[in-house]
């Protein structure tokens, strides 16, 4: 939290400096806002962004102006929401504290699924409840939040990144996998709560969470007592998302084990703290929260409605189970877009179907027209009123099987170079293709409505009059 935090201030800090045309450096206090040598701030941006007074402040200090912190995150209001007159106190932490941003993440515990969905790129799989993973995305890359959070980057390269993604400039940092898996080890360490308490800060209130602070004071080698109490960790490879996995089921960034997990509850629960009820002990069985991975949508409706049908029948009020399902929240909102543009695609289909079975229907009447005299010579040598109704029916479902056949097989050859040029746009893998059932399913239907359109032209050439259709020029 603390980490995002920062990474939030160093972002608001350069986006204002690139839109308002100001140097903002920071005192031990404050941070300070002035003109560039040589270049006008740009006043109309920040009077929009810091409001009336803090405007006015600015020109009459001489194009200067000294903010607290609680001042300058006020800023991330005007940006996020839209542009405001700065006023009271805005924490970024209130607003960031539900977001699931985080750069350590539990893996999952099925190493086979992990297995099939990542490729092992550098290093290897996990051995004891020490090791941890790297993530990486398809891509072979990491977010800037996670490389500073994890030591990787320094706050230097992170200012420059931010800086030139702001100016829409390529912003990319390299690191090597040697890199990562030597020098980065040594940087992490796992110090639980309980691990701050000893006998020197017993009494202290552990609700402010400040035993580390108190600890500077009771203890005279702070690095020694957390090298002595605490678990190091070992990056014992570096795994990526492969080609095949539509949906790789690990976030970027680091991954522990269920085993480390289980080691620190207990750890926690058997420590010295605990004991002398200074902490409260962790159950297992009384989580937070619970993550369920399903293994396709039809399992997922399944879990729901057993969810909904639990909090209808449950005895007691106070257990009712909520949850939060993102994806079915997004997918939702996908599906309520996709359905509104089906159905615009469909009344146009429909239109264009109506326009096309009236050109066929006119297209066989012309036909009958111009082979009245060829109708009277059928008639004449002796084909009844139903031969010749069919002679024009079987001329409409011709003129479907074949019109059908040319769009399959125009679909067909289309699909080719469909499929490359959306590979090459979405980077995606995409493979356009018309099922040969479908294919079927869409000649039955040409001829069909082909043979719909030609019924009432081959009508009226069966009731043309043979003396009449044989004097016709």
């Amino acid at each position: 939290t603390n980490t995002l935090y920062d990474v939030i201030i160093i972002y608001v800090i350069k986006y204002f400096e690139y839109n308002a045309n100001v140097v903002i450096t920071k005192n031990e206090y404050n941070y300070i806002i002035s003109e560039k040598p040589g270049v006008e701030p740009d006043y109309e941006f920040i009077k929009l962004y810091l409001g009336e007074t803090d405007y006015n402040a600015f020109v009459d200090g001489g194009n200067q102006l000294s903010l607290s912190e609680d001042k300058l995150v006020n800023l991330v209001n005007g940006f996020v929401f839209g542009p405001m007159a700065s006023s009271g106190t805005f924490k970024i932490q209130s607003m960031f504290k539900n977001y699931d941003i985080k750069a350590f993440n539990e893996m999952i515990d099925n190493s086979e699924l992990i297995k099939s969905q990542y490729d092992l790129v550098a290093g290897s799989w996990m051995q004891s409840k020490n090791d941890v993973l790297l993530v990486l995305d398809k891509n072979n890359e990491l977010d800037d939040f996670v490389l500073y959070t994890l030591g990787l980057i320094t706050r230097a390269e992170l200012e420059e990144s931010i800086s030139k993604t702001i100016k829409s400039e390529e912003a990319t940092i390299v690191k090597s996998y040697d890199e990562i898996l030597n020098d980065a080890n040594d940087n992490f360490k796992i110090m639980l709560a309980s691990d701050y308490y000893n006998e020197a800060n017993k009494d202290l209130d552990s609700t402010n969470n400040k035993y580390l602070a108190n600890l500077k004071n009771s203890i005279s080698d702070l690095n020694s007592y957390i090298n002595e109490n605490s678990l190091k960790l070992n990056i014992c490879g570096i795994i990526r998302a492969n080609k095949e996995s539509s949906n790789a089921c690990l976030t970027p960034g680091i991954v522990y084990s269920k085993e480390l997990s289980d080691y620190l509850i207990e750890t926690h629960n058997d420590s010295d703290a605990v004991k002398d009820s200074k902490m409260s002990e962790i159950k297992k069985d009384n989580p937070m929260s619970i993550s369920i991975y399903v293994k396709d949508f039809d399992s997922k409706k399944e879990i729901k409605n057993f969810i909904t049908n639990y909090n209808e029948t449950r005895e007691d009020e106070s257990k009712e189970i909520t949850y939060n399902d993102t994806v079915d929240i997004l997918m939702g909102s996908i599906s309520i877009i996709i359905d509104a543009i089906t159905y615009v695609l469909i009344a146009f289909v429909s239109v264009s179907l109506i326009v096309s079975s009236i050109m066929i229907g006119i297209i066989i009447y012309i036909s009958v027209v111009e082979r009245t005299k060829e109708i009277g010579v059928l008639r004449a040598v002796g084909a009844s009123k139903k031969d010749v109704k069919r002679v024009f029916t079987a001329e409409s479902l011709i003129i479907g099987f074949a019109s059908g056949l040319f769009g399959v097989l125009i679909t067909l050859l289309l699909s080719i170079p469909i499929t490359l040029i959306l590979n090459k746009l979405a980077g995606i893998a995409v493979t356009v293709a018309l099922p040969w059932l479908s294919g079927i399913i869409l000649m039955l239907i040409s001829m069909g409505l082909t043979f719909i359109s030609g019924l009432i032209p081959a009508r009226i050439a069966s009731k043309k009059d043979p003396v009449v259709a044989l004097r016709t020029e």
